[in-house]
Order: C-alpha cells, then sequence, then structure tokens
C-alpha cells in the first residue's frame, strides 16, 4: 500500500469514528412519550450546555420519598431567542414543571414549560405555549 493509500484509509477511519461519537451523543425526541405530565420540586442542578440544557430536580412522592428527575430542555440558542436564560434559573429553587415522560426512564423528562418562583412561566422547548401563566390559566 502506498502512503497516500494509508493516509486516505486512515482519515476515512478516523472520519468514521468522529461521526458515531457525534451521531451517539444526540438523541431524538422519539425516547419521549406523548404524554405531559406535571412535577413540582427543587432545581438541584442545572446544566447551561448544548446540545441541550439539563436540570436535575427533586420532588417527594408519597410518605415524603425523594425522586430525583433528569429534565432535557432544548438548546441554550433557541432558549434565549426566547428570552430563556441563565440567570433566571438558581439551584435550590422551588419549580413546576411540564413536560413529556421518557419511554425509556422512568426519571426522565422532556421539559416543555417551568413555572418559576417570581411567577413567570419559561418556555423550555420551541413553539410551547403557556401552561402556567395567562388570562385563562
Amino acid at each position: 500500500m502506498t502512503k497516500t493509500c494509508v493516509t486516505a484509509v486512515f482519515l476515512l477511519v478516523l472520519c468514521g469514528v468522529a461521526t458515531t461519537f457525534d451521531a451517539s451523543a444526540h438523541h431524538s425526541v422519539a425516547l419521549y412519550s406523548n404524554d405531559k405530565i406535571e412535577l413540582t420540586g427543587e432545581l438541584t442542578r442545572i446544566d447551561w450546555q448544548n446540545p441541550h440544557i439539563q436540570f436535575g430536580l427533586r420532588t417527594l412522592g408519597e410518605g415524603g420519598a425523594a425522586k430525583d428527575w433528569k429534565l432535557e430542555s432544548s438548546a441554550i440558542f433557541l432558549r434565549e431567542k426566547d428570552g430563556v436564560t441563565r440567570e433566571l434559573f438558581h439551584v435550590g429553587d422551588r419549580v413546576r414543571v411540564a413536560g413529556r415522560p421518557s419511554s425509556h426512564d422512568p426519571a426522565a423528562l422532556l421539559v416543555t414549560n417551568m413555572l418559576l418562583p417570581d411567577g413567570r412561566e419559561a418556555p423550555m422547548w420551541p413553539n410551547t405555549t403557556a401552561r402556567f401563566v395567562g388570562p385563562d390559566k
């Protein structure tokens, strides 16, 4: 094999590996049910990073048992386009959320709406209508 051929094969393999990692890092919203649920709890974690903003939410169930949820929102630039910025969220905030539960993970939620402690509602997914605040709420 010539040096040029070896280089070409190496680059082809490298591109294939890079594409595989990129594709596996991003997943589809198909992992989430079309059903909507609401939760109330305390933010325990805020990961303001792409490809999706993520939060930790601790809820209290029957008998006071804590359950930790993984909330996933859309990309940062899409939330900031709607006026939702990192400064709106603080670990320890008590919030109410609505979203689509995961069909694969019983503690994961694609969050579409978040009611903040000051009464404002943050849309957490593109083209989301208000759920908690407004004239008919």
